[in-house]
């Protein structure tokens, strides 16, 4: 066997650094030169160390063991130090041709301790020589299977080193030599899901299926971890997302120590911040699993979104970001005086891939191209709080976008001062004049070079960038927004808690309705979050519900016809704010609608909100119920002239007189909102009896109905306003109920109009 030493020196490599030292305009940035080297053991990636597994090849020189105890003690510490020492020796065996596979074994295992060069040009000339540590790993590695083909550690370390070394025909080594690792021993360390995820990553998505099918019936196998890869795998596909999430929940809930449950953790570090890290490493597998759970819950409250939708998400953007924004070598980025943005630890991908996996898929991108320009892309995202701007520079380095402070940072730098280099770039106006739909500020700048300018956009770019690497958002994708109309109403729960009914109604004109089998087909989804006024964080309550119907073809979509639904939720009394979102599952449209309500303490005598509803009726229990009512809300509380307003509430603690009847008053008032009309109004009684008719011009008109009812703990109430000689216009009802017995009254109130184009 012809042993091909490490080289020490070399004249052709003094030459070649000599000739590039000039060039060399600053020494790399601290973060480039972190003392502990990227670590061995990552989400997907392993080497063996700390000991040998294979006794049968246990060495009998003690110096030998000695050599081997000592390296596998440097890659537990994460330093190089004894580490060329090691090298040395174990080079020395090859040469004397003993214990050849575990000797290029533990060289290729040394060459992987080795940190990335700390001078990015150098470390390219070393592995454009094949110098490098990741080639001369994987060559030892292999060499040490030419030694002893059935030297599972071996195949198993070569196929890590590929991974590492990345790049497609790397990458296939790296399958071949896992391929042979899972066949010589199926039980191996993680060799199957790695094998799984190297075949992802090379685009095979079938051939990572058939291996996570495969490992499933092998001994040894990790339930937790196969899941997390097959769940992957479906959530980056389209019509896949609902099998994905399944088997993400089950594959965490059978994670069987923190080892199985940070697996989980590894796809969200990137977009964790230091503190949540803290938090989550606290707590033992059952509290980790809780979090992560807990995480992925508050990250689709944040966008008024299932969690499995949300968790989908995700894994559709890390997916796209390990295909398209993936660095070849992530441990050796140069990082330069115009970087703006340095992460905590290397994610594998450049500053592209980091904003990505935060904020999705950008709503603007511009280029600019040019002699004078090096590699740039702008990144917009549409924000109603103000839009986020990202602006990515190559930096000389053709492989890696980073985060810049400034657009002017693409304009290359051949000149001292950033004003000479602005007026003599013959490409400087195009550039600035490619972001012009982004911000004004660039449409200026493409025309009038203004330091004052420039120092503003160098605040906003650093504003954003703070923003953007610090938290994460999801706005879902709307081909256009669905209108609809929503209103919440608060009773007291059979438990004797408040409960909270937020109805809204979709226009029928504004949803897709395909033919079904007995009419149109409506499908939608509705998830609310609700978070109290004091501390908008916490969640106070959510829900969610997804419909499909079909519905009679007669159904008209014309101007102002709803849909109605309603979603429930419980929370004590106090002062909310909610957020509600509704998507079209056909067309894709999606509408949110946000809005404060507050929940009155409901103990004792009280009263619910007034629900004002097309119709109410007797009917068999159903969303609308309420007793033995259908109560059907209109929400978008647009009534037409002549079109009966329903008005039912509830009454609760009406104090019993000796008889064990209950006495009360309900003033009934309707008050315009705009100036004097005439109102007229007859009550109607929930048997159509007439209760009391009143006309007056002026701001508002009311009448008071006595009432008596068996005691209760709740009684429900409601009427009908005939409104037909009423003016057209936005108007209040007031219900004001006094208890006769105790003298106690409350008073609940509610908006409408009176609209010639509205429907029920």
């Amino acid at each position: 066997m012809t042993h091909v030493p490490r080289p020490r020196s070399s004249s052709v490599l003094v030459i070649v650094v000599a000739a590039l030292s000039v060039l060399l305009v600053s020494p790399p940035s601290g973060a480039q030169q972190d003392a502990s080297p990227a670590p061995v053991e990552t989400p997907h990636e392993s080497v063996v160390s700390g000991g040998d597994p294979d006794a049968a090849r246990a060495p009998e020189s003690a110096a030998f063991r000695h050599a081997y105890e000592r390296l596998a003690a440097i890659e537990a510490s994460g330093k190089e130090n004894g580490i060329d020492e090691l090298k040395e020796f174990f080079e020395g065996e090859i040469e004397a041709g003993r214990n050849l596979a575990r000797s290029h074994n533990a060289l290729g295992r040394a060459f992987l301790q080795e940190h990335e060069h700390v001078i990015t040009i150098l470390e390219s000339v070393q592995k454009l020589f094949n110098w490098d540590h990741l080639t001369q790993a994987r060559k030892n590695f292999r060499l040490a299977t030419v030694a002893d083909a059935g030297y599972v550690e071996a195949w198993y370390n070569w196929g890590v080193a590929g991974r590492k070394a990345r790049g497609p025909d790397a990458l296939r080594e790296a399958a071949d030599a896992l391929r042979r690792t899972v066949d010589l021993d199926p039980a191996y360390r993680d060799a199957y899901r790695l094998l799984a995820v190297t075949l992802r990553d090379l685009g095979d998505f079938e051939g990572s299926e058939r291996v996570l099918a495969e490992w499933r019936t092998s001994p040894g196998h990790s339930l937790a971890l196969a899941n997390l890869e097959e769940a992957f795998l479906a959530l980056g596909m389209e019509g896949r997302t609902g099998e994905g999430a399944a088997l993400y929940w089950a594959g965490l809930a059978a994670a069987r120590d923190t080892a199985e449950v940070s697996a989980y953790l590894e796809d969200l570090r990137t977009i964790l911040s230091e503190d949540e890290r803290e938090e989550y490493a606290k707590g033992d597998a059952e509290a980790r699993r809780a979090w992560i759970t807990s995480w992925w819950q508050r990250a689709a409250d944040a966008s008024v979104v299932s969690r499995d939708e949300r968790l989908a998400e995700h894994y559709r953007r890390l997916s796209h970001v390990e295909r398209t924004f993936a660095l070849a070598i992530p441990q050796r980025r140069h990082y330069s005086a115009i970087t703006a943005y340095r992460p905590r630890e290397q994610s594998g991908f450049d500053d592209r891939g980091i904003v990505y996996l935060r904020h999705g898929k950008p709503d603007d991108v511009a280029r600019a191209t040019g002699p004078n320009l090096q590699r740039n892309e702008s990144w917009r995202y549409a924000r109603p709080d103000g839009d986020l701007i990202f602006h990515f520079v190559s930096d000389e380095d053709v492989e890696d976008f980073k985060l810049v402070t400034s657009l002017a940072s693409a304009l290359a730098r051949g000149n001292v001062t950033l004003g000479q280099r602005r007026n003599s770039a013959e490409n400087a106006g195009e550039l600035f004049e490619s972001r012009a739909a982004f911000d004004p500020v660039y449409n200026r700048l493409a025309y009038q070079f203004d330091p004052m300018l420039l120092r503003e956009e160098e605040e906003d770019v650093a504003r954003d960038i703070r923003i953007g690497t610090s938290t994460a958002s999801y706005v879902p994708e709307s081909p256009d927004s669905l209108p609809f109309f929503a209103y919440p109403a608060a009773f007291r729960g059979e438990s004797g808690e408040p409960e909270i009914e937020l109805y809204f109604g979709v226009p029928t004109g504004e949803l897709e309705m395909p033919a079904g089998t007995a009419g149109p087909r409506v499908a939608y989804t509705a998830h609310v979050v609700i978070q109290g006024e004091e501390s908008k964080d916490a969640v106070a309550a959510r829900a969610a519900d997804s419909t499909t119907v079909e519905v009679p073809g007669s159904l008209s979509r014309g101007q102002g016809v709803l849909i109605p639904d309603v979603l429930t939720a419980s929370v004590p009394s106090g002062e909310y704010r909610y957020r509600l979102r509704v998507s079209d599952l056909i067309s894709r449209h999606t509408g949110t609608r946000e809005g404060a309500f507050q929940v009155p303490d409901l103990r004792g005598f009280s009263a619910s909100s007034l629900v004002l509803a097309s119709r109410v009726e007797a009917g068999d229990q159903g969303k609308f119920s309420h007793g033995d009512l259908k109560v059907v809300p209109l929400p978008s509380l647009r009534f037409r002239p002549g079109q009966p307003v329903f008005i039912y509430y509830e009454i609760y603690g009406l104090s019993a007189g000796e008889d064990g009847r209950a006495r009360y008053r309900t003033q009934y008032t309707v008050r315009t909102r705009e100036r004097k009309r005439n109102i007229a109004i007859k009550v109607l009684g929930s048997v159509g009896n007439l209760l009391g008719t009143r006309e007056e011009r002026g701001e508002e008109v009311g009448l008071s109905v006595d009432g008596e009812a068996a005691a209760a703990e709740r009684l429900r109430e409601y009427i009908s306003l005939d409104l037909n000689e009423t003016e057209p216009g936005l108007y209040e009802v007031i219900v004001e109920i006094e208890d006769l017995e105790s003298g106690r009254k409350v008073k609940r109130r509610a908006p409408f109009a009176l609209t010639r184009d509205a429907g029920t």
